[in-house]
């Protein structure tokens, strides 16, 4: 399933690429995401509770930032298994100056195996939308605090 959209920032690029790859800032953003620890440069082991639809599930799964241009782009690997089933995904991400404030495009695709599968891709699809959304704003929570 292929996922992509922008979202505007009130905020320097610099300071939105910092928050958007700090681990903290991460945790508070990521919807689901109980636990978020570095295991080494740029990875960390992460656990999410989700439910979508009927299907609820803890994920221990894994997080990679590489190929890193600070301040304008980075890739982001995702992988989380739990009994519902498997979530893989890979995003671009990049960052582009837009007046006094900066606009983040982004686009991955996302691989569902198991249970979680068996929902669907138009109501894989809303959801993967509504938490990019929330965790755009719970982002734009973070960039706020001081």
């Amino acid at each position: 399933m292929q996922i992509e959209g922008s979202f505007a920032f009130k905020a320097p690029r610099e300071m939105i690429f910092q928050r958007m790859t700090d681990p903290e800032c991460l945790n508070a953003a990521v919807p689901g995401c109980e636990r978020l620890v570095s295991v080494g440069e740029n990875e960390y082991e992460m656990t999410l509770k989700i439910g979508i639809a009927a299907v609820k599930g803890t994920y221990a799964g894994k997080i990679r930032i590489d190929d890193m241009v600070v301040p304008e782009a980075y890739r982001m690997i995702v992988e989380g298994n739990s009994g519902p089933g498997n979530i893989k995904g890979v995003g671009q991400i990049r960052l582009v100056e837009e007046g006094n404030g900066t606009k983040v495009l982004y686009s991955g695709d996302v691989q569902v195996s198991g249970k979680i599968a068996a929902v669907g891709n138009r109501f894989l699809g809303m959801t993967a939308k509504m938490m990019v959304g929330k965790f755009f704003s719970e982002m734009a929570k973070q960039i706020d605090k001081p």
